[in-house]
């Protein structure tokens, strides 16, 4: 007897090995044969854009396969991993396509789907806000974010220097930085390959940028580090000449010395761990930079 062929087992066969192949072309292939079982399927779309260069293309991809579940789900419901997915997808794309103010309008969207935050919506979401300029709604959605993520601090710090310069307060939203994930901006920096762990090391990679915006916020970036770094033995793969060039060329070096002496006040730190010793010295460097008189201009 002949089996009967089954589309709907043939086209999550498809899918399931576009997703598993990290060959665009092989991914596109597997795609379009998704289509032509059924035309209208919104993860055919979605993954021919996975598979293209172009981010117009992908945008015109992803806009169909985002109208595709809405004609299909609109009232029967659907799978909303699916959705997100397609609307995280077009978000990226419209942020390498220089329409951040569209694509912080899809973030909400996708805030809506995704009532308990697991999803990247708020990452991208700062991450708009930020090209887009609105420094201000940055902070005011910080406000309402209970998640002390390293988009929500990368974010603050960002926002509070370019709405404020070098004060306490943004010296405080940058340590905070520091506090979230210390390997963060070692990785943005160029001063460390990797941190060991894919996610950390992704928004590493996503948010560099934010932190490029303009000259002065990527020297007090730098800055943070050389002071942090310098305090945690991090920066042993720059040679010194380099290190103190780049010191004076910041103006950190006055609250370097500034920090030693605190340091050495506090105490011995030796027995404590890694993540123990970070936190003494961001305590420090926050004490330091909040006092008046200690500015920084490395511009």
């Amino acid at each position: 007897m002949e089996r009967k062929h089954n589309t709907g087992a043939d086209i999550a066969d498809l899918i399931a090995e576009a997703r598993a192949s990290d060959d665009p072309e092989e991914m596109e292939l597997l795609a379009g044969r998704v289509l032509e079982h059924d035309p209208g399927h919104p993860e055919g779309f979605l993954l021919l854009a996975k598979a293209n260069e172009s981010d117009a293309d992908r945008i015109s991809l992803l806009e169909k396969a985002r109208d595709s579940f809405d004609a299909r789900f609109s009232e029967a419901g659907g799978d909303v991993d699916l959705l997100v997915e397609i609307l995280q997808e077009l978000v990226v794309s419209l942020l390498a396509e220089g329409r951040p103010a569209e694509g912080a309008d899809v973030c909400r969207e996708i805030l809506d789907y995704d009532p308990d935050g697991l999803s990247l919506g708020r990452t991208l979401l700062y991450r708009c806000l930020i090209e887009d300029g609105r420094f201000a709604e940055v902070l005011e959605e910080a406000l309402a974010d209970p998640d002390c993520s390293l988009a929500r601090e990368h974010a603050v710090a960002i926002a509070t220097f370019l709405i404020d310069d070098v004060t306490a307060e943004s010296w405080r939203t940058l340590w905070n930085v520091f506090r979230a994930g210390a390997a963060v901006p070692f990785l943005m920096l160029g001063y460390l390959e990797t941190s060991g762990d894919a996610e950390t090391d992704a928004f590493a990679e996503f948010y560099a940028d934010a932190w490029s915006l303009t000259v002065p916020l990527r020297n007090w970036l730098t800055g943070g580090m050389l002071l942090f770094g310098e305090m945690t033995g991090r920066l042993e793969m720059l040679p010194r000449e380099s290190f103190d060039v780049l010191a004076e060329s910041l103006r950190v070096k006055e609250l370097l010395e500034e920090v030693r002496i605190r340091l050495f006040e506090a105490g011995d730190a030796e027995g404590f761990d890694q993540g123990d010793q970070d936190a003494v010295v961001i305590d420090v460097l926050a004490s330091v930079t909040s006092e008046p008189g200690h500015s920084w201009n490395g511009r």
